[in-house]
C-alpha cells in the first residue's frame, strides 16, 4: 500500500490568516529574535524572505512587513485537531511535525478520502480551508517531494511518483533531505547541491565520509525509501460534562450530580470495563476562575463509586462563594487491561526471599541452619510413609 502525505505548506501564515483576515495581501513574517523566522506570507517570499535568514536582515528586504511573534500553543492546539481527525479516518498516521503527516489510504480511494479530512478539517476554525498539498509514493521521502513540488493545491489532488527519473533528481536541493544543516554544509562543499550529485556517486565514499547517514541519503537521493510509518498512539482520554439549567452552590446537589456524572462516563463504550488511573475534575464557577483539579489514583480503580469516594475529599477543601455553572469529568490514564494483573510470578519471588533469607541465618550462626522441607519422592506408593521425605531446604 502507497504511502500519503499531507503537507500544509506555510502552516503557520495560513493560521494567523484565519485569525486575522486583515494581512492577507501584505507582507507577513512570523518569528522573533530568538527564534529567527519561524514562516512568511507569500508576498514576503516574493520579495526574498526565507528560513534561513536573519530578522535583522528580513526587515531589511522588506521594511513594511507585518511582524507576529509566533503563538505556539495555538499551533498545536488547532494541529492536534488536525492529527486527530486523521487518526478517527484511518488506522495509520505518523505526525511529522507540525503541517505535515503521512497516512496510508485505499488507493482506489484518495479522492473521496481527501475531500472527506478537507471537510473535516476546514470546521476546525471558522469553516476556513487550508491550502493542502498531497503528494504519493512508495516511501514517505518521495509522498514528501510529490507534496512539495507537484501538486496542484486548488483542486486538492495527489501527485503520485512512480518513477525517479535524473531530470527529477537534477531539479530537488539537498535541503528537502531529512539530516542536520552540518551535513548539508558538507555535501554542499563536496560540490553536491542536488539529488542527481549524491546519486552519481558511489556507495563506498559516501559510506566512508558519512557514515550511515551516507548509505541512507545515497538511497534516497536513487529512490530507495525503507522508511516505515511509525503510528501515532494518542493516550485514550473519557470525558463527560454536565451543565446546570439554574445556578446553585448547595453542595448537596453538587456530590449527587458528581456520582452520576462519574457513573454516566465509567459507563462509556470506550473503557469497557477498563481501570482508570487519573482524574481530572474541572468546576466551572459563574464570573470566577475555574477551579481544575488533577487527581492521581494510588491504585487502579474499576469502580465509579470507589472513584466518587477518592474525588469528594478534594471537594471538601474547596469554598463555594457563588454559582457553579458546570462540571467537567475526565478519565485519563486508562488501563490497557480489563482487569488487575496479578504477579504470576508470586510464588518465585517468594522461594527467592526464603532463600536469600536462610542463607544469611546461617553465615550469622556460622552452621548449616537446619530447616527442612517436605519433598515429594514417590506419589504411588501403597505406603503413606513412603511418598514423601524431609530434607533440607533448597535439595
Amino acid at each position: 500500500m502507497k504511502i500519503t502525505c499531507m503537507l500544509i505548506p506555510h502552516f503557520f501564515y495560513q493560521l494567523h490568516r484565519f485569525r486575522d483576515p486583515y494581512i492577507i495581501g501584505h507582507p507577513v513574517i512570523i518569528g522573533d529574535h530568538f527564534s529567527g523566522i519561524l514562516d512568511f506570507s507569500p508576498e514576503a517570499e516574493a520579495a526574498g524572505i526565507a528560513i534561513n535568514l536573519s530578522l535583522n536582515d528580513a526587515l531589511l528586504l522588506s521594511p513594511d512587513a507585518i511582524l507576529l511573534k509566533p503563538d505556539y500553543s495555538y499551533y498545536e492546539k488547532q494541529w492536534d485537531g488536525i492529527i486527530d481527525i486523521l487518526i478517527n479516518h484511518t488506522l495509520i498516521v505518523e505526525d511529522a511535525g507540525l503541517g505535515c503527516a503521512y497516512i496510508k489510504l485505499n488507493s482506489n480511494k484518495y479522492k473521496e478520502n481527501i475531500d472527506l479530512f478537507l471537510k473535516k478539517i476546514s470546521t476546525l476554525e471558522n469553516n476556513q480551508r487550508f491550502n493542502i498539498n498531497w503528494g504519493v509514493s512508495n516511501g514517505k521521502f518521495y509522498a514528501f517531494l510529490s507534496a512539495l513540488y507537484y501538486n496542484n493545491v486548488q483542486n486538492n489532488n495527489c501527485f503520485n511518483i512512480t518513477s525517479i527519473s535524473p531530470a527529477f533528481l537534477s531539479s530537488i536541493p539537498i535541503d528537502v533531505l531529512p539530516i542536520s544543516d552540518h551535513i548539508k554544509q558538507k555535501l554542499l562543499s563536496f560540490g553536491m547541491s542536488y539529488l542527481s550529485s549524491i546519486a552519481e556517486q558511489n556507495l563506498g565514499p559516501m559510506e566512508a565520509q558519512f557514515g550511515d547517514i551516507g548509505r541512507r541519503i545515497w538511497y534516497l537521493s536513487r529512490g530507495l525509501d525503507d522508511g516505515r510509518l511509525t503510528p501515532l498512539e494518542r493516550p485514550l482520554v473519557v470525558k463527560k460534562t454536565i451543565n446546570f439549567d439554574s445556578f446553585n452552590n448547595d453542595v448537596h446537589i453538587l456530590y449527587l450530580a458528581l456520582y452520576q456524572l462519574i457513573k454516566e462516563t465509567y459507563s462509556d463504550d470506550k473503557l469497557n470495563g477498563r481501570f482508570v488511573r487519573s482524574v481530572k475534575l474541572k468546576i466551572n464557577i459563574y464570573k470566577e476562575s475555574t477551579y481544575v483539579i488533577d487527581i492521581p489514583l494510588r491504585k487502579a480503580l474499576g469502580s465509579y463509586d470507589k472513584i466518587v469516594s477518592v474525588i469528594k475529599p478534594h471537594l471538601n477543601r474547596i469554598n463555594f462563594t457563588n454559582f457553579i455553572e458546570s462540571i467537567s469529568v475526565e478519565f485519563k490514564e486508562i488501563t490497557g487491561e480489563v482487569g488487575v494483573q496479578n504477579n504470576l510470578f508470586e510464588n518465585i519471588r517468594d522461594t527467592n526471599n526464603l532463600k536469600e533469607a536462610i542463607n544469611q541465618l546461617s553465615v550469622l550462626s556460622d552452621n548449616k541452619c537446619p530447616v527442612y522441607r517436605i519433598k515429594e519422592v514417590n506419589r504411588w506408593s501403597k505406603h503413606p510413609e513412603e511418598r514423601y521425605v524431609l530434607v533440607e531446604y533448597g535439595k
